[in-house]
């Protein structure tokens, strides 16, 4: 199954600073992965989000600023200072955080969005019939290689082993989070530390059912099955041997443990991201953005005529709701109050 170009470039890196103990210089290091998506403004243009997991956002809050790294057209990659953690919406019982993509002009990025009408949400997971052994793939940051001179997401896949459930999962950050139960699909696929966070896609092939009469129907691509939280581990312990023999002190045998992957990965659903990115804080930026908008249009007066040409409206839209994406809640409110 080979995927669309546009499934890595829509992914980026979350970095933070990281003190190298040696040289005791700060190294910018990608720690989880993040992806992009738009959403349609009425009838007037599109706002773009950063998607990833709550968990790595709290994880990263002792490490001060986080960077949403992403490539460019030149060839190499660009650290953008992300909101601070606090300023994130999150969900307020799964593992899902978002913030309005600060980029004002997307020329010169190498990059893609996914549209919301991707999201595979529970009433699409009906209709097309989604369930266990469906075909997955997942794109994010392989921290043993993140890329050189810029990022290079690797793809991996699997299989749906389990449909929605509760899952206890952790989402404050840290060794000592607290854990909860949350919705959440189990998927066959090996995940590694830094692909929390990743976009997990389904694919609707047209041989997904060969004991159906539609086997032969056309599939309808890929779809948004949600993003990847994490996995489960298993801890196997061993002796610590030298030589062939088992080191014993003080009459007791040494041991140890290695941390081993038990192969099972848990997606948190597409649902809860569509959710997020309607609920209220974002639907009333969007809302606002697209009344200010509005009255820009009715208030623009006479245009210049210029042989060079001018911006078309829609690239001036997308421009200006690029910013208005980053106003905090409490401006739209306090604009709201005025107008």
């Amino acid at each position: 199954m080979l995927i669309p170009a546009d499934f890595r470039r829509c992914v980026g890196y979350l970095a933070v600073d990281v003190l190298d103990k040696d040289s005791g210089v700060r190294v910018r290091t990608p720690m989880a992965t993040a992806f992009l998506m738009e959403v349609p403004v009425e009838d007037v243009g599109t706002s773009y989000y950063a998607i990833t997991a709550e968990h790595v956002i709290n994880e990263s809050r002792p490490y001060g600023q986080l960077y949403l790294r992403v490539n460019t057209e030149n060839g190499d990659y660009h650290d953008l200072p992300c909101p601070k953690q606090d300023d994130w919406e999150t969900h307020p019982s799964s593992d899902v955080a978002a913030t309005p993509l600060q980029i004002e002009d997307i020329t010169g990025w190498d990059i893609s969005f996914l549209p919301v009408g991707m999201l595979t949400t529970d009433e699409r997971a009906t209709k097309e019939a989604v369930g266990e052994g469906d075909e997955i793939t997942m794109v994010g940051l392989f921290a043993s290689r993140p890329g050189a001179t810029r990022s290079e997401p690797v793809v991996r896949f699997g299989h749906i082993s389990a449909m929605p459930q509760l899952v206890s999962i952790k989402v404050d950050g840290g060794p000592t989070a607290s854990v909860m139960p949350r919705r959440a699909y189990l998927v066959e696929a090996a995940s590694w530390g830094g692909e929390s966070g990743s976009p997990v896609f389904i694919y609707f092939g047209p041989h997904r059912m060969p004991w159906s009469p539609q086997a032969r129907t056309p599939g309808v691509g890929f779809g948004l099955l949600g993003l990847l939280h994490g996995h489960y581990p298993h801890i196997e312990k061993i002796d610590i041997r030298a030589g062939g023999a088992v080191l014993v002190a003080g009459g007791v045998v040494l041991e140890g443990s290695v941390d081993l992957n038990k192969g099972i990965s848990i997606v948190i659903p597409a649902q809860e991201i569509l959710d997020l990115l309607n609920g209220d804080v974002f639907m009333g930026q969007r809302r606002w953005g697209a009344d200010k908008i509005r009255k820009q249009q009715g208030d623009a007066g006479p245009q210049p005529d210029s042989a060079l040409g001018e911006p078309s409206e829609f690239e001036r839209f997308e421009g200006t709701l690029a910013k208005l994406a980053q106003v905090p809640k409490s401006e739209v409110d306090e604009q709201r109050k005025k107008s």
